[in-house]
């Protein structure tokens, strides 16, 4: 890839399908130790799906675990 003249990058298309970049064209930028990262909005989400569904206990919704766990407390008192 190249900067232009005016400071734009041209991504090819390859790399913007694996970024999932959107019809919008929108990005987030980061700088982190003298490196550019962008992510787009939909990526942006799916990670953020996987980091949940990681957490996942695989025995309902958290918020089902959370609710079921404040029963249990205010049980015991």
């Amino acid at each position: 890839m190249q900067i232009g003249p005016d400071g734009r990058i041209l991504i090819p298309v390859e790399i913007r399908r694996a970024m999932m970049i959107g019809e919008d064209r929108r990005l987030t930028g980061e700088l982190v130790d003298g490196e550019l990262r962008l992510i787009s909005p939909a990526m942006a989400l799916k990670k953020l799906q996987d980091m949940i569904q990681a957490v996942d206990t695989g025995t309902g919704s958290i918020v089902d675990e959370l609710i079921a766990d404040r029963r249990a407390e205010a049980a015991r008192e």
